[in-house]
């Protein structure tokens, strides 16, 4: 099997960002080109929520199919599909709505700083009229598998020998560069990073899935609820300009303090779930080697040691350097773009 390296996961987004981004350019030209020429079916390709399925596909499960076929890999080599159990489910909710106001704080702080509005809820309006379950699916369902599964999958399996907090770091910032959104970049870095914690923690695709199912599906019903309420007062209630610089600031301050609050609570959730899974790990491939839930402990670190996140056999340590010539044309990529949309 071909070795695993940081290098390797570097050149899949790069190509994943590249190629699936000029597939879709090219389906939707052409698309365009048949809809002038009076072929109605062509149309549906740019019914509301379709786009979506099509770059969530064009991004990720290609790229996804090409990588296994040359690598030689087999998708349980990539993804790690542990069973997760209902205590870390209860967990992982729990985690998830405490990353919640941090994460609304960073995105209300980026349309302040940059001063553009964030067309993510005018996109989950549009999907939202077709129907909440259709809603459920494009904007919830599919993009919590397959974005997993290019990220929490691929890119964090090529990771697995590097360094547990650097390897999540690595995974937010190409999650906030995945999204080719600088409205969405700081709160998808700070969920890119918690949810690569969760797959490292749980060894299992599924915990990152059921974190991304939580965070997508409360949007869209938040949203959801929101539309009940407006159709139900009508023109009866004055509704404010959200992304007015006065009422992002007021906003800003109001997810501050709720953030504040949360926040610690999630450090120590996290922590709490790192060391619950140590243990279940221990005893689950250890048995009664370490029945009294005390393995051994680190020299260097005085925690519980435990093995690199997947098969450190398959890890190839001379290449375990992150900055690569595909990293830094991903990150200059990105400014340029960033720079050209704001």
């Amino acid at each position: 099997m071909p070795k695993l390296s940081p290098r390797v996961a570097n050149n899949y987004m790069l190509l994943s960002i590249l190629l699936g981004n000029a597939f879709i350019f090219f389906v939707f030209a052409a698309a365009n080109l048949l809809r002038q020429a009076g072929v109605g079916a062509a149309g549906l390709m740019f019914a509301p929520g379709v786009p979506l399925v099509i770059g969530q596909i064009s991004v990720t499960l290609l790229p996804f199919a090409v990588y296994l076929a040359v690598t030689g890999q087999r998708v349980r080599d990539v993804i790690p599909c542990r069973p997760v159990g209902l205590l870390n489910l209860g967990m992982i909710t729990l985690i998830t709505i405490t990353v919640m106001p941090l994460a609304s704080m960073l995105a209300v702080l980026t349309m302040l700083v940059l001063g553009i509005g964030n067309n993510v809820g005018e996109i989950v309006g549009d999907v939202l009229r077709t129907g909440l379950g259709f809603a459920f699916v494009v904007i919830v369902l599919v993009p919590s598998v397959f974005e997993e599964i290019a990220l929490r999958g691929v890119v964090l399996s090529n990771y697995r020998n590097v360094d547990t907090h650097k390897a999540a770091l690595v995974n937010g910032l190409f999650f906030g560069i995945f999204h080719l959104n600088p409205i969405q970049f700081l709160y998808a870095f700070l969920l890119g990073y918690v949810f690569a914690l969760l797959v490292i923690y749980t060894r299992s695709i599924f915990a990152a899935i059921f974190a991304h199912l939580v965070f997508n599906g409360s949007q869209v019903l938040l949203s959801f609820l929101a539309q009940v309420y407006l159709q139900a007062v009508g023109e009866t209630v004055y509704i404010p300009d959200m992304t007015s610089p006065d009422m992002l600031l007021t906003s800003l301050r109001s997810y501050g303090i709720i953030a504040a609050i949360f926040t610690p609570v999630l450090i120590i959730l996290l922590k709490s779930f790192r060391d619950i899974n140590k243990r279940r790990f221990f005893r689950e491939e250890f048995g009664t080697r370490y029945a009294d839930n005390t393995p051994p402990v680190s020299r260097d670190t005085g925690e519980m040691a435990l093995p690199p996140y997947g098969n450190d056999a398959d890890t190839d340590r001379d290449s375990g350097r992150i900055v690569t010539a595909s990293f830094v044309l991903m990150v200059v990529m990105y400014i340029i773009f960033a720079a050209v949309v704001i």
